[in-house]
Parts: structure tokens; C-alpha cells; sequence
């Protein structure tokens, strides 16, 4: 909001009529389908020659969207700072640096006024086990949204936060608190998943000492493989 709230005065201040908004897409409601990657050999087709792929086509169709959406958007986005101004105290008349320093005073009071956590009952045990991730050493309670994310084959169960504690994990930030999924994921990953999965477990294996002896050689082998999988390719 703090972000926000500056470029909005600054852009007010400019003269231009765009505003910006803080929350996301989905929590203003806004359904933006994201563009596919392109690959470079279609990308440079389309800009050079003309041609349109599938995906080429598809990312077209997507930013036509967007730029028929772009005028509520905006408006939007200017509803929302006419609103920031009067709960801020903002008023034209006022010169910039009592602009920002307003913004200023209120973000501190916001931080300063922050709710509290509760308290983590660090030997609550708990009936549906804690998942731990033994990749990313990460561990996630039942209440939490993200409890069941975990691969099967990834998890560790404990059943209080000190023991995961103890085992070096850490727990989940950033997620919101709730039921949770009440069950741990068996369903079978994306392919595209499952690949950059065995991706990083070949890396993992190739950094251990007694493999790859160091990142020297890590790195001659990872050039290596790059050098075999572009040989034929011309770009």
C-alpha cells in the first residue's frame, strides 16, 4: 500500500491520469488469463516475418482482452484513490513533501498498530501429522491452507512443532490459517512438475562431494550437458 499510495501522488502530481491499485487481480476480481511463453524461434517469426503460431496467436488474443478491459481497470484504480486520499487527510492544496510525509506517518502507524500473532504451543501434539518437506526443510500444520501440498515422496511427519524444530525445519510463512486440506496430496504431479522436480534432484545429486567433488565440477558437467543438448540446434 505504501508502494502504491507514492506512485499515485507522484502520478496525481504529474498530471497523468493513471492510477495504480494495491491488491492483486484475484482480490479485485479481475480475470486476466496470463500469456504463454513464447518460444524465441516464434517470437522472432512474428516480429521479423509476420507469422503467427498458435501461442503467437494466443498471446494476442490475450493482450486484445486485457486492453478492452484496460479503461475499467483504471477506473478502478481511481475509484480506489479517491478513497486513499480522503481516509489519508490528502487534499490538493497540500504541497508534495506534506503529501509523502502524510503517507509516511501512516504506514508507521499501521506497522506500529500491526496485530499479534498468537502464541505457538511449540508441544501442542497434534492429531493429523505435521507434514515436513525434506527438500526445502519446511514444514506445514493442519490449520494451515497449505497442509497437503507436500509430494508424498518428500514428506516427513512429526506430530509437535518442536520436534520438527529440532529436526532443522522451519515452519510455513506467509499462509493464511484455516481448516487446511485435512489430508496430506497423493494425487500425481503435473508433468511439468515432475520434471523440474527430477531436475532439481539430479543438481542436488551432482553438488554432493563425493560426485561431483566440488563445484568445479559441477560446473565443467552442467556445461557439459548444455553443450550436448544445443549440438544440432541452430537458433
Amino acid at each position: 500500500m505504501l508502494i502504491s499510495d507514492i506512485l499515485n501522488v507522484h502520478l496525481e502530481y504529474a498530471g497523468q491520469k493513471a492510477r495504480v491499485h494495491p491488491d492483486t487481480l484475484a482480490q479485485r476480481q479481475v480475470a486476466r488469463k496470463p500469456e504463454p511463453k513464447l518460444l524465441p524461434s516464434e517470437s522472432r517469426a512474428y516480429r521479423e516475418q509476420g507469422q503467427i503460431s498458435a501461442r503467437m496467436q494466443e498471446v494476442l488474443d490475450i493482450r486484445q482482452e486485457r486492453a478492452s478491459q484496460g479503461a475499467k481497470e483504471q477506473e478502478q484504480a481511481r475509484m480506489y484513490w479517491e478513497g486513499r486520499k480522503i481516509d489519508l487527510g490528502i487534499t490538493g492544496d497540500q504541497p508534495m513533501p506534506e503529501k509523502l510525509q502524510v503517507i509516511t506517518n501512516a504506514r508507521a502507524q499501521r506497522r506500529d498498530h500491526a496485530p499479534q500473532r498468537p502464541a505457538v504451543d511449540r508441544d501442542k501434539r497434534w492429531t493429523t501429522p505435521i507434514l515436513g518437506n525434506r527438500i526445502s526443510q519446511i514444514y506445514h500444520t493442519p490449520d494451515q491452507h497449505s497442509y497437503g501440498n507436500v509430494a508424498p515422496k518428500h514428506q516427513v511427519r512429526f506430530w509437535t512443532e518442536r520436534e520438527a524444530q529440532q529436526a532443522g525445519y522451519r515452519r510455513a510463512a506467509h499462509d493464511y490459517y484455516g481448516p487446511g486440506t485435512g489430508v496430506a496430496r497423493t494425487a500425481k504431479a503435473s508433468p511439468r512438475v515432475a520434471t523440474l522436480a527430477r531436475e532439481f534432484q539430479r543438481l542436488t545429486r551432482l553438488m554432493d562431494p563425493e560426485d561431483a567433488r566440488g563445484h568445479g565440477d559441477l560446473t565443467v558437467r552442467l556445461h557439459d550437458e548444455e553443450h550436448e543438448r544445443n549440438r544440432g540446434m541452430s537458433w
